[in-house]
């Protein structure tokens, strides 16, 4: 189950309410340090041994940084090392983290982006067709391969823009929004806002999260489609285009069943328009709906 931490809460009082143990809570959450939870964070309760191999609450595809943690625990809970974590967040010193960042945890499963760039090139048939395991496992978590790659990412991206294939050029209108890195990407961005068709939507969507970059708000995410917040008492609407700011990602229900069977994700989050908190749930196959 997902319990809300509470004022005065510990991990200790939390494992006696729910009759587990706080080993079992740290099993089932990134926590790096025990004696900081923070009141109104979600923490994923276990309840059945069976499900222990379901990932930890917190990460994926970012991590929220908080008091206490360090960058060796950090890449010891998502299972990555320290210094590609290093790597692909562009921290200079691993020994200085400050609290509220929001790192990037995916690692890097290409050599380079010239690699990543002909996958994509390759993979749709001659036409243009994609499956949903191609379209999950190589562009939806490619997207986050691009951002982990940085500023080397823009040029292959950019040429990807002139892909024959909607939907190739669909994710990487996406990924260059993830990346949110200007030089030349307004520029070849700017004439698919023109077209009356759905990619426009998603050109507008991305050249908006570059502009909030550039003003320092990295955090502030934009949604890509419709969808609703479940707060503590009410569910809202929440309209495609609303820049929402991640609080915790990756909180499973392991109550609820999900869009393609499995458990539900969610995350936690805030609207930055009405400052509302509340779960955000996830699409099929765990993937966020926002850029």
């Amino acid at each position: 189950m997902i319990y809300v931490v509470k004022s005065n809460d510990t991990l200790f009082k939390i494992a006696e309410r729910f009759k587990t143990t706080v080993p079992s809570i740290l099993d089932a959450n990134i926590i790096c340090n025990p004696d900081f939870i923070a009141e109104g964070e979600p923490l994923l309760i276990p309840d059945d041994i069976s499900k222990s191999d379901i990932p930890k609450a917190g990460a994926g595809p970012f991590y929220i940084t908080r008091p206490g943690d360090t960058l060796d625990c950090i890449a010891n809970q998502v299972g990555m090392s320290t210094e590609l974590l290093a790597i692909i967040n562009n921290i200079q010193n691993s020994n200085v983290l400050y609290s509220g960042n929001e790192l990037l945890t995916t690692g890097l499963y290409y050599d380079n982006p010239e690699d990543l760039k002909r996958l994509w090139e390759t993979t749709p048939g001659d036409d243009c067709f994609i499956n949903g395991i191609a379209d999950h496992g190589i562009y939806y978590l490619g997207s986050f391969q691009w951002l982990a790659y940085g500023e080397a990412s823009i040029q292959p991206l950019l040429e990807l823009l002139a892909n024959p294939c909607e939907d190739v050029r669909l994710n990487a209108i996406i990924s260059l929004g993830r990346l949110a890195l200007n030089g030349k990407v307004l520029k070849a961005l700017i004439p698919f806002t023109k077209n009356e068709d759905y990619i426009s939507d998603f050109a507008k969507i991305a050249i908006r999260r570059i502009g909030l970059k550039s003003m320092g708000l990295d955090r502030v995410h934009i949604t890509m489609n419709n969808s609703y917040l479940s707060t503590e008492s009410d569910t809202i609407e929440v309209p495609k285009g609303s820049e929402i700011v991640v609080l915790k990602w990756f909180v499973p229900n392991l109550e609820e069943e999900g869009p393609r069977g499995g458990y539900q994700v969610y995350d936690y989050v805030q609207i930055v328009n009405t400052g509302q908190t509340g779960f955000f749930p996830r699409a099929g196959d765990a993937a966020i709906t926002f850029i």
